[in-house]
């Protein structure tokens, strides 16, 4: 099983849980099993996306990407996803699935295998004449989704799908990725150092090797060690923790109410709106920045921050 799950995910860093489950479909899979409809569930940046796409190579089928925002109508998922894909192999990769509507989510339920079955017929018909049953053959055919809002999505979906949540990145593996796209080591002090940038996620590190990569090119700089490390993040304009401009300027504001703020004066100076502000405050909260009782208030941790921007 170790060799297989190094194998399958080389260019994969960091959820070796995940990796073990996975792994585990994949081999089965190999043996005659159907691989079962997974729901991947993670924070944003986490790797979802990539971790599909390593499992599509596995598998062997034409991977289909869906943005679920883009599928308004079950007549639009059939006719031009569903029916174009009849008898044939193919992975289908459902990214943002919390943003499918409630009658999408319906007649996904309907076409996800229970218990052993291998294969579902859904009677199907629309105004413009489109009618017939659909076969979903999950011995051809493999569904994916994604999501970093389960918890918004059609309860009864979530229960038939397997859900496999990822894991929090370390420090470590956070460094390893930031070097895979950086292409050299970087200096341990420069490994301890740079992850207080990224956000907590794979996709951030990614983001901050490869500008740091174009950094150390520019600059004919082939060893990176704390004192570079600091300068490239003041230069590529990068805040600790990966905060972003929203984030910054939503924990300046709440900073500038000792007394703290109410979440109706604060989106009135944000102008965010409602999910976006819950987002902004959730990343403050992971990162100890806020406290959120009713009001919203900076913790001491929070004035720190604020204070060291001004040195």
């Amino acid at each position: 099983m170790g060799d297989t799950i190094s194998m399958l995910f080389e260019n994969v860093i960091g959820q070796s849980d995940l990796k073990k489950t996975l792994a585990l479909y994949v081999n089965a899979f190999h043996k005659g099993e159907v691989f079962p409809c997974v729901l991947l569930n993670s924070a944003p940046g986490a790797g979802k996306t990539t971790f599909c796409r390593e499992l599509a190579r596995e598998l062997g089928k034409p991977l289909v990407e869906i943005n679920a925002s883009r599928i308004k109508t079950v007549k639009q998922l059939v006719n031009q996803v569903f029916r174009e894909w009849q008898g044939k192999e193919v992975t289908f990769f459902i990214d943002e699935a919390h943003a499918l509507s409630k009658p999408v989510e319906t007649f996904l339920l309907s076409a996800i295998p229970t218990g052993s079955q291998t294969s579902v017929t859904v009677n199907y018909s629309d105004a413009d004449g489109n009618d017939g049953p659909l076969t979903f053959d999950y011995s051809l055919m493999t569904i994916f989704m994604a999501t970093t809002e389960k918890h918004e999505m059609f309860k009864p979906l979530v229960d038939r799908l397997y859900v496999l949540t990822f894991e929090e990145y370390n420090k470590e593996q956070l460094a390893s990725i930031i070097e895979r796209n950086l292409g050299f080591p970087l200096l341990d002090c420069a490994k301890e150092f740079l992850p207080k940038y990224c956000r907590g996620n794979a996709r951030s590190a990614a983001k901050l090797g490869v500008d740091l990569r174009r950094y150390c090119i520019v600059n004919d700089i082939s060893e990176v060690d704390e004192l570079y490390a600091e300068i490239a993040v003041d230069e590529l304009g990068l805040f600790l923790y990966g905060l972003n401009s929203e984030e910054l300027k939503t924990l300046k504001i709440i900073a500038d109410h000792p007394n703290g703020i109410t979440i109706t004066q604060l989106k009135a100076k944000t102008n965010l709106n409602m999910n976006a502000q819950r987002d902004v405050e959730s990343f403050l909260l992971r990162n100890s920045l806020i406290n959120v009782k009713g009001i919203r208030e900076v913790t001491n941790a929070g004035r720190r921050y604020i204070d060291s921007l001004k040195k």
